[in-house]
């Protein structure tokens, strides 16, 4: 029995090493292609998520700008006969570095224009005056038009991923704001371990609108026969490909196509880089070293397989297994769960006056057409109630604009206060606010308004010593049939100026 049992023993033996022989010469014929696949296909994902992080960069730096253009405080800056771009600086700076702080990025670079594009300040680093136009045709472009605009454009430093919006008072074009991203946030998005590089490669007929000397300290970059190559510093001296990879850019069918290619001991992606207007700029290109070699393969895979029959003899006497994959859709979820958050965050300041919290002039305005939807749709009547600071100047004149500000908190801090829960308020721009009034004919408009207009009166603003009193004027509007949006904030406009040019403090119904 004992004899047998050996025998048994040695024939399981001999099973193992013909089945390990099996397995590491399986791996050893086709470990490399495998590989090569793996890689490919992992180059295949990179691409896409090039292309999306790309987008998502553009609108977040679109979010970003709409934020800034209807800020009370930029608006007031253009207004300025002089000395406005220190005052914007002083306001714009300690908002850019609480945004840098709580959406943990680096540098968040906003670039404020006048007309047509002229710089009226960088904030990164405060220069200004400088005549743009003859090359930053996306300003020109939100100038001609009055409108957003988001994509890719090249500018001193090379190109960046830009968003770009208006400034308004009221109806009056100030300028625009831009924030945008460049190659290196990209870079740091993309690029997850120490054998991926990412190079962009910029064709010789559009380089010459670029200025590399203006970030020497941020990017390296080398001459190619017909391309510009730039990217971390370190990388040309580090992990640098073969030269003749560079051939392949010549190839028109190569430069403006999507394709992976193997050379050597790299994968290649090339990704074609189009600007704001669809015109071919260049390449991004990724490299992804393939770093194990066939030798290195076998020793990997062995150990690999022992670690599996390892695994597997814990999992039988312990009786638990990890899966790997619910580990990546874990670490995953978390990621998606992080950008939504900041997706959130960054749809939320897009819509909100950072001074006094309430909405802003975009986030009202899908207020009035949920409103209005509802009163095409269903009959609902809605009304609007523009309110408008009574000598506000002279507030910010005697007092300063830091009192100004308080002034306009305190007033939005009682309009809050005084409107039913289905009632909206937000800061329409400058010292202006609205007031959607919904389903306005189940109450009493005028009587709403007395109440506010009587609120403020009574509510002094009390700083230090000194005691401020405020009054608004306020213009009321109803929906009619046949009325758009925009004759609605007229007509209650009309009313408004009527008001205040009959001494202010008083409540105007345009009939």
């Amino acid at each position: 029995m004992r004899l047998m049992d050996k025998d048994k023993r040695f024939t399981v033996a001999i099973i193992i090493i013909a089945f390990l022989v099996f397995v590491t010469g399986y791996f050893y014929f086709t470990g490399i292609g495998l590989k090569m696949e793996r890689v490919e296909e992992y180059s295949s994902e990179k691409n896409e998520e090039i292309k999306v992080v790309i987008d998502r960069l553009t609108k977040e730096a679109l979010a970003l700008a709409t934020l800034f253009s209807e800020n009370h405080d930029v608006i007031e800056a253009y207004k300025m006969d002089k000395n406005g771009d220190t005052y914007l600086y002083e306001k714009m700076n300690p908002i850019i570095e609480t945004l840098q702080n709580r959406l943990g990025i680096e540098t968040i670079k906003v670039h404020f224009h006048k007309p047509p594009a002229m710089s009226f300040l960088r904030v990164w680093h405060g220069k200004h005056g400088d005549n743009l136009d003859d090359f930053r045709h996306t300003i020109l472009k939100v100038y001609e038009t009055g409108e957003a605009l988001t994509g890719i454009e090249l500018g001193r430093g090379g190109f960046a991923f830009r968003g770009i919006s208006p400034i308004y008072d009221e109806n009056e074009y100030l300028g625009s704001v831009e924030v945008f991203f460049e190659p290196k946030d990209l870079e740091e998005r993309i690029v997850s371990t120490r054998h991926e590089t990412l190079i962009f490669a910029i064709p010789n007929e559009v380089q010459e609108e670029l200025f590399f000397e203006t970030t020497s300290d941020e990017y390296g970059h080398i001459e190619m026969e017909g391309y510009r190559l730039y990217s971390s510093k370190d990388i040309f001296y580090h992990n640098h490909p073969d030269l003749v990879v560079w051939e392949k850019l010549k190839e028109s069918s190569v430069s403006k196509k999507s394709i992976i290619q193997h050379i050597e001991d790299h994968t290649i992606s090339y990704i074609p880089l189009y600007d704001y207007s669809g015109s071919w700029i260049g390449n991004i290109i990724l490299f992804v070293e393939n770093t194990v070699s066939p030798s290195q393969n076998i020793v990997n895979y062995l150990l690999l397989f022992f670690s599996m029959i390892l695994a597997i003899s814990l999992v039988y006497f312990m009786n638990r297994e990890i899966s790997e994959k619910e580990k990546i859709e874990s670490d995953q979820l978390i990621v998606i769960d992080e950008l939504n958050k900041v997706k959130t965050e960054l749809e939320q300041l897009s819509i909100r006056d950072p001074l006094t919290s309430l909405l802003n002039r975009r986030g009202i305005e899908v207020y009035l057409e949920d409103n209005y939807n509802r009163f095409l749709r269903y009959g609902v009547e809605f009304s609007v109630i523009l309110c408008d600071l009574d000598k506000f100047k002279v507030i910010n004149d005697q007092f300063g604009h830091d009192i100004g500000d308080k002034a306009l908190i305190h007033v939005s801090e009682i309009l809050e206060a005084c409107l039913r829960k289905v009632d909206v308020v937000g800061r329409w721009g400058g010292d202006e606010f609205i007031i959607v009034v919904e389903n306005s004919s189940e109450c009493n408009v005028s009587i709403m308004s007395e109440k506010i207009r009587e609120e403020v009166n009574s509510k002094t603003l009390n700083i230090d010593d000194r005691s401020i009193r405020i009054s608004i004027t306020l213009g009321i509007a109803k929906i009619k049939e046949n009325m758009s949006i925009s004759k609605l904030i007229s007509n209650a406009d009309e009313a408004l100026l009527k008001g205040k040019e009959s001494g202010g403090n008083k409540i105007v119904e345009k009939e």
